[in-house]
């Protein structure tokens, strides 16, 4: 599966602002921005949990959010994870991926079994964030 990046179109009206603003940029989001950049990941997980195919709970509690903000590259990352170590009976849990690209299979309560389906309703709250960021606040 792909990795997916968000790109954010920057249109500067003067040379010396669009300097100041690359400068700052540079530095990586401030502690609101990533504030609300782990609001946004927790309640996407969330909402992933609610996909999730389940027969024994082992791949549902195997998920997990991971956030990083490393103050080098001043990058902030979030990833959400499914498999690995489970507190259900298959631990750990090697077929998430399997699960997951059982796409369209109905269950009985008529979702898929992607359980990564409502991720991209998540797109437009990090959207809003770093461009909130990027242009000061000013959204």
């Amino acid at each position: 599966m792909a990795d997916d990046y968000r790109v954010v179109e920057v249109k500067g009206s003067l040379e010396h602002d669009f300097l100041d603003s690359l400068k700052k940029w540079s530095k990586g989001p401030d502690f609101k921005t990533i504030g609300k950049l782990e609001a946004v990941i927790d309640a996407a997980f969330a909402a992933t949990q609610t996909f999730v195919h389940i027969d024994t709970g082992s791949l549902k509690s195997s998920g997990k959010v991971e956030s990083d903000y490393d103050g080098v590259t001043a990058l902030w990352t979030g990833t959400i994870v499914y498999g690995g170590e489970s507190g259900g009976i298959n631990d750990p849990v090697r077929y998430a991926i399997y699960e997951q690209r059982r796409r369209g299979v109905k269950t009985g309560v008529g979702t898929t079994h992607d359980f990564m389906t409502p991720i991209p309703a998540y797109y437009p709250l990090v959207d809003k964030a770093v461009i909130g960021w990027m242009s000061g606040g000013q959204t």
